[in-house]
């Protein structure tokens, strides 16, 4: 190859010229295409071979195996713990075979519930969106509680997620997730094993469609303290059609055994007499609107709201629906780059 000096018309001994481009002729390219080759495998660590080649049997029965890689398969690793911000967008599949999606989140409670045959994809394409760091959806309410107390005092109650203790910790080791609650203020620390069961050589146990939630609380201290755990769950059955305006009433059972107490969710239809005797639904009582010419007493901020509400598309934005009345306020004013804010009164 031509060497070239600082000084010479191709300038590629200037290290401040980032605009120079210099041409390689096909010889030149495959000797520097033979270097990359041999310089990427320098460093790569051999973990079989070599091999002579077996007419009779394509693959060798002896993989002649580094001894020292085989070991280093069978070496112990750290385990990797989650805490913080990286507990929001864990979520661990935790429901039985054929029982639909469940996921055990970061915190310890439950989310994305896809086992009432609503299952659903975050599929969006070969796009950006399909790909993004979220949460987990919980489309309803589910917590479960801690409450303590000592040499008979007052009760406190404190919620098992991440918001409620200083430290919280996730651990996956599928199909095994655990979850740590510790907090200075709190005098016992709480873990949570949550499973499936999957147990090998174990149909009938695998085949539970059941998700295991296993509570311990810690006492560290030197005196007793009394606990007790406490579920908390909507009745999610016909749950997607709760916005529709439907004479359907949510029920609860118990049942309850020496060896155990089931909650049964359902739903019913009211009788005629109970109908009757139902106050029919408040009207909405609207607050604020954007009917008028401008956002009367709502505080913008930046352009991207405009100077008040729009009846429609605005320059070549797409159709827009889904509002009510004549008007809406709309953040796109003809450009993607505006920014702003609409504040409440």
């Amino acid at each position: 190859m031509d060497q070239c000096g600082a000084n010479s018309k191709c300038q590629c001994g200037n290290s401040r010229n980032t605009s120079t481009s210099f041409s390689l002729n096909r010889r030149q390219f495959i000797q520097l295409a033979g270097m990359a080759v041999l310089a990427a495998g320098a460093h790569r660590r051999v973990m079989a071979g070599p091999f002579q080649a077996d007419p009779g049997h394509p693959v060798p029965v002896d993989k002649k195996l580094d001894p020292a890689w085989v070991r280093g398969l069978f070496k112990r690793g750290e385990k990797e713990v989650f805490s913080g911000a990286d507990l929001e967008p864990i979520g661990m599949p935790c429901s039985g075979i054929g029982s639909g999606q469940l996921y055990l989140c970061g915190d310890g409670r439950l989310g994305e519930w896809q086992i009432c045959n609503d299952a659903g994809s975050h599929w969006i394409g070969y796009t950006g969106s399909t790909y993004e760091r979220r949460k987990p959806p919980r489309p309803f309410f589910q917590e479960f509680a801690l409450l303590y107390c000592h040499d008979g005092g007052e009760g406190i109650v404190r919620l098992l997620n991440w918001e409620s203790w200083e430290s919280v910790t996730f651990r996956g080791e599928f199909p095994v997730g655990t979850v740590t609650y510790r907090d200075p203020a709190v005098p016992v620390w709480v873990s949570l094993e949550a499973f499936t069961p999957w147990i090998p050589l174990s149909a009938e146990d695998s085949a539970l469609p059941a998700t295991i939630l296993e509570y311990t609380v810690h006492n560290d201290t030197e005196w007793p303290i009394e606990v007790s755990v406490a579920g908390l769950l909507e009745n999610l059955v016909y749950h997607n059609s709760r916005d529709i305006e439907t004479a359907i009433w949510r029920t609860l059972r118990w049942h309850r055994t020496p060896e155990r107490v089931q909650a049964r969710f359902g739903v019913r239809l009211p009788t005629e007499a109970e109908l009757a005797a139902t106050p029919p639904p408040r009207e909405d009582i609207v607050f604020a609107d954007f009917e008028g010419e401008d956002y009367g007493d709502w505080k913008t901020e930046g352009e991207a709201f405009g100077k008040g509400p729009v009846s429609g598309p605005v320059g070549n934005q797409q159709p827009v629906s889904g509002f009510e009345g004549k008007k809406f306020a709309g953040s796109f004013q003809g450009s993607d780059e505006l920014t702003g804010k609409l504040i409440s009164p």
